[in-house]
C-alpha cells in the first residue's frame, strides 16, 4: 500500500513522542517494554497535539446529489460575541488547513452548539444538503457480528482516530457544495466534515481498505472504532504490528489519549469483552441503578428503551417487564403499582448483576433448548465450555391467536422451527442437539407424511432435515430454561423490534469526535445499531418454496393459518363435486343442479385445476398476464375476508375497492355481497368514518315572550392583550337579543360569577333562566349556589354541542369578526374597541325581530356618535315623565307583540329551511350505537367513534338520549345529543345482565326490575310519560336508582335534564 501522508506546514512537530497510557496495563516487566519498545517505534501514527491531524486519499468522500442545482441559505442571525467566536474557530480551523475560502453557489448556515464546559462547538447545518443527497449504500457491520468475531481472545487492544473524518479528504469536485457562511465571508471544506449524510459509509469503506485482510481476523472494525484481538501476548503484537503498519502506510493517526493496548477486558461498543465473555459496560449499569422511579408514561419508555438494548443479558425480559410496558399503552391510565416497582427493581438488578454470557465456540456443537406453552415459544442456545454449560442467547416469541389454536405437538414443534430460524447464523454450519419436553417430537425424522393434514408438519421437518442435528427428550421438570422463556404474557414488550433504528445521541458522544474536536454537523451522524431482540425477524424465515403464482402465494397464506386450501376444497360438498367435474371435463345436466351448486355449475367453462388447487380464469385487462382465482370453500369465506379487509397489509378500503382486490385473487358464489355486508360491519371501519347522510337532528328552537326571561351566556378566547385580558365573557338575553360582553384575564369560576353578580345583574336584573353549556365555570359550585340563591333556573346544553347555544354562538363569531375589521382598521387592541363593537351590535336592528335590541331593552334608540351629523330634527313636543312612560307602555306593548309574530315566523321559516332535507330516524331503547367523541379528533390515528353504547332512555322529541357503554363494565351512563350517535352495525356478543334492588334478595330484585333489564337487553320500547323505555316501565322506573352491571358494580342512571336541541336565537 503505497503511504500517502500530509503534514501541514503551518504546523510543527514536537520533539518528544505522546504516547498512550500504559500504566493500567496488566503486562509483566518484559511484556511491557516489548510494547513500549512497538509503540515507540510507530509513534508517528499516534498524534503528537490536538492539530496533528493525518490526511490520506486512499478514499475521497463525494458528495452526490440528485440535481446540480445549487442550495443557499442565508447565515442564522448571532450576538456580536458569538460572532467574534465565528471568526475565532474559522481561521483556526483555516490554519489547520481544513477550511479554504470559496465562492461557491451553495450556502449553509453556521451554528453554534453550547458544549458542557460552556465552550462553543462550531457547527454546520447541513440538512438542506442531505435532503438532496443520494443515500451511499454501504453497509454497516453488524455490532452482534463484531462482537462473536472476538471469541477465543485473550488480549485486547482498541484504537480510535484523531478525528477521523477530517483525515479523509474531500473530492475537489465536491468541496463548494459544503460552503457555509458566516455574514462575513463564505468558506468550503477541504477534508469530509461532520454531519454529511454519507460520512459514515465512506469512513466505514476507508477502514475496510486500509485493514483488507485483517478485518475479521486480526481485528473488528466499526467505523473509527478499531479492536485488535490476539490469542496470546505473542500472537497480539504481531496483529498491532500489521495493523500500525497498515495506518502509517494509509497515512491516518490515532489518538493516544483514547487508545488501549494489551488489555484483559476492554469496553467495545458498550459492551464489556473478556477473555471469560461478554458483560454489560458498567458505566451503563449506573445509569440503570441510579434510574428514578418513572412518573409518567414516557419516563417509563425511556427507562425501557435502555433495557430493551440489553435484553440479551435478561433472562425472561419479557415477563419482567409486562407490567412496565402496560404502562406505555395509550388507552391504560398510568398508575405505578406494587407489581410495577417489583418489575423495575428486577430489571435493574438484573442489569447490574454480574452476568457474563459466553462467546459461541464455532468449532463445538451447540444445544438448543425449546418449549411451548398456551401463549408464547421459548428457547435457550448454548454450549458446553470447560465442562459446565453456558448460555450463548436467550430468545422468545409471543403465539398469534392462529397459532395459539395449533395442537401441542405443532406449537411444539413451531418452537423448534422458529428458534432454529433465529440462530440460524450459529447452527447452520455446526451439530447441535435439539431439547424438547414433549416426547413425541423424538421421532422428528421420521414423520409421517400422510396423517399431515395441513402438510405444515412435512414442510417444517423438511426444513430442518438438511441440517446436522439429533432430538433428545427432557422432562418438563427439568427442562425449566426454555420453559420459563415461553411464559410470556402477551404484551407489547413482544411487539418485533426493527433490526435497524435511528437512535438520537449527544454531539459529545459522537462515536467520531474527539475531546478536542471543534467541529460536528447539526444533522449528526445517524447510528443503526442492532437491536438485540428475542423476537427479531430474520431472512431465513421466508419460505424459499414460495412460488411466485397467485395461486401457491395464497395456498401458502392461508396454509399457515391451518386451513389449507387443497384440503377444504376436498372435504367441501359442492367444491369436491365441482373439482371432479373439471378433472373430468364433464358435467351433469343443468336441471340436475339445485341451489347454490347452480351458480358454481355456470363458471365451470372458466374453472381449472392448478396444482390440485380449483381455480377460476380470471378476466384480465391488455398487457396483464393471466392470473386464477382462487375457488375458496364456505369453511374459508370469513379467513379469506379477513386477508382482504382488515389484514395490515391489505387495509381497511372501500367494498368497491375490497372487491376489486378480490377478484384478481379469489371467487365464491356471493362474492360481492358478502364483501359488501362484511366491510359494513368492520367494527374499524365504523369507528372512524362519518355517517353518510350525516344525522342531524329536527331543529328546535327556544321560546321566550318576556325581556330578560331567559338569558344565554358562553366565553371566547382572543389574543392575549397589554392589560392581560384573554377571554371574552358574553352574556345575550334570547328575546331583545342585548348583549353584554366582558373581558377577562382567566375564565375561572370566581371571575365569571363576580362579573354576573357585580354588572350584569345590577344592570339587568335577575334573569329567570341561565342558559350555557357544561364548562367548568358554569358547572361549578359557586355558580349553582348562586343561582340557588337568586332563584334562577340553571339550564344548558348537551356535551359536545355547541349549536344547542346556537344565538351565543352566532354572536362570537360576529364579534370576532367585527373586531378583526376594527383592528385592520385602526389598529390597536381589541380590549379597547370591546365596548364600542358591543354598542354597534345592540343598536343595529336584528333580523329575528326587527328592532334593534337597545330599543327592545331600554324603549329607545341608543344617541351614537353618528347622530352628531346625521340626527333627525326633534317634533318639538314636551312630555313629562308620566306621559312619557304611559307612551312607552302602549308603544312597548305593540312592538312586543311584533316581536312575538316576528320571531314566530322567522323560527318556523329556520325550521323548515333546515328540517325540509332531513331524514329523522330516533334510536330506540335498546339500540346499539356508536358515540362520537370529540376529544379524539385531534389525534389523527385515534378512532372517531367510541362503542358499542345501548340507549337507556330517549326523551320525547327523541333527541336526548342517555347511553351506557357496553364494552367498558366501568362506565356511567352519558346524556349525549342525538347527532353525536350512529347506528351500530358489527357484531356484538351480549354479556349477561343481572338487575338488582338493595335491600331486597336476588329473585325479587329481578322481577322488579325486570321491565328495565329488558329495556337493556334490547326489546322493543313503548313511549310513556316523555321516556321510552320497556313494557310497563312508568311505574317501575320511577323508582329505579341503579342497575347493576356484569362486574356487580352499580351504576346511577341519570334523571332527565332540560336540554336545548338546535340553533336558538
Amino acid at each position: 500500500m503505497q503511504k500517502n501522508v500530509f503534514v501541514s506546514s503551518q504546523v510543527s512537530m514536537p520533539k518528544t513522542h505522546v504516547l498512550p497510557d500504559l500504566s493500567n496495563t496488566e503486562l509483566s516487566v518484559t511484556q511491557h517494554k516489548n510494547l513500549t519498545d512497538l509503540l515507540i517505534s510507530f509513534s508517528d501514527v499516534f498524534s503528537q497535539h490536538d492539530q496533528d491531524y493525518g490526511r490520506t486519499s486512499l478514499v475521497t468522500h463525494k458528495i452526490r446529489t440528485i440535481d446540480d442545482t445549487p442550495i443557499s441559505q442565508r447565515a442564522y442571525r448571532t450576538s456580536p460575541a458569538l460572532k467574534a467566536e465565528i471568526h475565532r474557530q474559522v481561521e483556526k480551523l483555516k490554519a489547520q488547513d481544513i477550511l479554504e475560502d470559496s465562492d461557491s453557489p451553495w450556502s449553509s448556515p453556521v451554528v453554534m452548539v453550547r458544549k458542557k464546559d460552556n465552550t462553543y462547538r462550531f457547527c454546520v447545518d447541513y440538512r438542506k444538503l442531505n435532503s438532496v443527497t443520494i443515500t451511499d449504500a454501504h453497509p454497516l457491520p453488524r455490532i452482534d457480528d463484531s462482537l462473536d468475531a472476538l471469541s477465543g481472545s485473550q488480549y485486547f487492544s482498541t484504537m480510535d482516530m484523531s478525528s477521523g473524518y477530517w483525515q479523509v479528504e474531500l473530492d475537489p469536485n465536491d468541496r463548494k457544495k459544503t460552503a457555509f457562511t458566516t455574514g462575513d465571508g463564505l468558506y468550503h471544506f477541504k477534508v469530509m466534515p461532520m454531519g454529511l449524510k454519507n460520512s459514515p459509509p465512506t469512513f466505514q469503506r476507508l477502514m475496510e481498505l486500509v485493514l483488507r485482510g485483517l478485518h475479521w481476523t486480526k481485528c473488528v472494525i466499526y467505523l473509527d472504532d478499531i479492536i485488535c484481538m490476539g490469542k496470546d501476548f505473542e500472537d497480539h503484537m504481531k496483529n498491532l504490528t500489521d495493523i500500525l503498519t497498515r495506518f502509517r502506510e494509509a497515512g491516518l493517526k490515532l489518538n493516544p489519549a483514547k487508545c488501549h493496548f494489551c488489555e484483559p477486558s476492554v469496553t467495545y461498543m458498550g459492551h464489556v469483552v473478556s477473555k471469560d465473555g461478554l458483560s454489560l459496560d458498567p458505566a451503563h449499569s449506573e445509569k440503570v441503578r441510579d434510574w428514578p422511579t418513572p412518573k409518567s408514561a414516557t419516563e417509563v419508555r425511556a427507562f425501557l428503551g435502555l433495557c430493551s438494548y440489553y435484553r440479551r443479558f435478561v433472562r425472561d425480559y419479557a415477563f419482567k417487564a409486562q407490567s412496565l410496558h402496560r404502562l406505555t399503552h395509550k388507552d391504560v391510565r398510568f398508575e405505578w403499582t406494587d407489581e410495577c416497582s417489583v418489575a423495575f427493581q428486577q430489571l435493574k438488578d438484573a442489569l447490574t448483576s454480574p452476568l457474563i454470557m459466553a462467546f459461541p465456540h464455532f468449532d463445538q456443537p451447540f444445544t438448543l433448548s425449546t418449549d411451548a406453552s398456551n401463549i408464547a415459544i421459548g428457547a435457550v442456545l448454548s454450549q458446553t465450555q470447560d465442562g459446565k454449560e453456558r448460555v450463548v442467547a436467550y430468545a422468545s416469541h409471543v403465539l398469534t391467536s392462529t397459532e395459539r389454536k395449533w395442537s401441542t405437538y405443532d406449537k411444539e414443534l413451531w418452537a423448534i422451527v422458529w428458534s432454529f430460524r433465529h440462530f440460524r447464523h450459529y447452527l447452520s454450519n455446526s451439530p447441535f442437539t435439539i431439547v424438547t419436553d414433549h416426547k413425541p417430537l423424538v421421532g422428528l425424522r421420521k414423520l409421517n407424511f400422510d396423517i399431515d393434514p395441513t402438510g405444515r408438519r412435512g414442510r417444517w421437518a423438511m426444513e430442518l432435515d438438511p441440517y446436522e442435528w439429533v432430538i433428545i427428550h427432557k422432562d418438563g421438570k427439568s427442562h425449566t430454561n426454555a420453559d420459563a422463556m415461553s411464559r410470556i404474557p402477551v404484551d407489547s414488550s413482544t411487539t418485533p423490534t426493527p433490526l435497524t433504528q435511528t437512535v438520537s445521541i449527544q454531539t459529545d458522544d459522537l462515536p467520531l469526535t474527539s475531546q478536542t474536536d471543534d467541529f460536528v454537523g447539526v444533522n449528526g451522524t445517524e447510528i443503526q445499531p442492532k437491536v438485540e431482540t428475542q423476537i427479531c425477524l430474520t431472512e431465513c424465515e421466508i419460505d424459499d418454496g414460495l412460488s411466485e403464482s397467485t395461486v401457491q402465494m395464497l395456498c401458502t397464506s392461508l396454509g399457515e393459518e391451518e386451513k389449507d386450501i387443497t384440503y377444504y376444497q376436498k372435504t367441501d360438498a359442492l367444491l369436491s363435486q365441482v373439482s371432479s367435474w373439471v378433472e373430468n371435463h364433464k358435467r351433469p345436466n343443468l336441471r340436475q343442479v339445485k341451489g347454490k351448486l347452480r351458480q358454481l355449475w355456470w363458471q365451470v367453462p372458466r374453472m381449472v385445476l392448478k396444482g390440485g388447487v380449483l381455480c377460476r380464469t380470471a378476466y384480465s385487462a391488455p398487457g396483464k398476464p393471466q392470473t386464477y382465482q382462487v375457488v375458496i370453500p364456505d369453511v374459508l369465506i370469513q379467513d379469506t375476508l379477513h386477508y382482504l379487509h382488515g389484514d395490515p397489509c391489505s387495509g381497511h378500503y372501500s367494498a368497491e375497492r375490497t372487491l376489486k382486490r378480490a377478484q384478481s385473487l379469489c371467487f365464491w358464489p356471493g362474492m360481492r355481497s358478502a364483501i359488501e355486508q362484511h366491510c359494513e360491519s368492520c367494527e374499524a371501519c365504523e369507528s372512524r368514518k362519518k355517517p353518510v347522510p350525516q344525522r342531524r337532528a329536527p331543529l328546535q328552537s327556544i321560546s321566550t315572550v318576556r325581556p330578560f326571561q331567559f338569558v344565554c351566556t358562553d366565553i371566547t378566547e382572543l389574543p392575549v392583550t397589554s392589560c392581560g385580558n384573554r377571554y371574552v365573557l358574553v352574556v345575550q338575553d334570547h328575546f331583545t337579543k342585548y348583549v353584554n360582553a366582558y373581558p377577562m384575564v382567566d375564565q375561572t369560576a370566581g371571575t365569571v360569577a363576580r362579573l354576573l353578580c357585580d354588572q350584569y345583574i345590577p344592570e339587568h336584573g335577575v334573569p329567570e333562566e341561565l342558559f350555557s353549556d357544561q364548562g367548568r365555570q358554569y358547572e361549578s359550585e359557586i355558580l349553582q349556589d348562586i343561582c340557588k340563591r337568586l332563584n334562577i333556573c340553571k339550564k344548558r346544553t348537551t356535551p359536545y354541542h355547541p349549536r344547542g347555544n346556537g344565538m351565543v354562538e352566532r354572536f362570537n363569531r360576529t364579534l370576532k369578526d367585527q373586531l378583526a375589521k376594527v383592528l385592520f382598521q385602526s389598529g390597536g387592541e381589541w380590549d379597547q374597541y370591546l365596548s364600542a363593537v358591543v354598542l354597534s351590535f345592540n343598536a343595529t336592528p336584528h333580523s329575528s325581530t326587527g328592532y334593534s335590541p337597545f330599543f327592545l331593552a331600554h324603549g329607545r334608540e341608543p344617541r351614537l356618535p353618528a347622530h352628531m351629523y346625521l340626527d333627525s330634527p326633534s317634533d318639538g313636543a314636551v312630555n313629562t315623565p308620566q306621559t312619557y312612560g304611559s307612551a312607552l307602555v302602549k308603544r312597548m306593548e305593540t312592538v312586543f307583540r311584533e316581536v312575538l309574530n316576528t320571531s314566530a315566523d322567522q323560527r318556523l321559516k329556520r325550521e323548515y329551511y333546515f328540517n325540509r332535507y332531513e331524514k329523522f330516524r330516533p334510536f330506540k331503547v335498546g339500540d346499539l350505537v356508536w358515540m362520537n367523541d370529540p376529544t379524539t379528533q385531534r389525534k389523527k390515528l385515534e378512532p372517531k367513534w367510541t362503542g358499542p353504547y345501548r340507549v337507556l332512555t330517549v326523551d320525547m322529541a327523541g333527541i336526548i338520549y342517555t347511553v351506557l357503554n357496553v364494552r367498558n363494565v366501568k362506565a356511567e351512563p352519558k346524556v349525549v345529543h342525538y347527532e353525536r350517535l350512529k347506528p351500530y352495525r358489527s357484531k356484538w356478543k351480549e354479556p349477561a345482565l343481572t338487575a338488582t334492588w338493595d335491600g331486597q334478595d336476588k329473585d325479587e330484585r329481578v322481577q322488579e326490575l325486570k321491565p328495565f333489564y329488558t329495556a337493556l337487553s334490547g326489546s322493543i320500547p313503548l313511549s310513556s310519560g316523555g321516556l321510552w323505555v320497556g313494557e310497563k316501565e312508568a311505574p317501575v322506573l320511577s323508582s329505579v336508582p341503579h342497575v347493576r352491571r356484569p362486574s356487580g358494580r352499580i351504576v346511577q342512571v341519570p334523571h332527565a335534564v332540560h336540554m336545548s336541541y338546535g340553533y336558538s336565537y
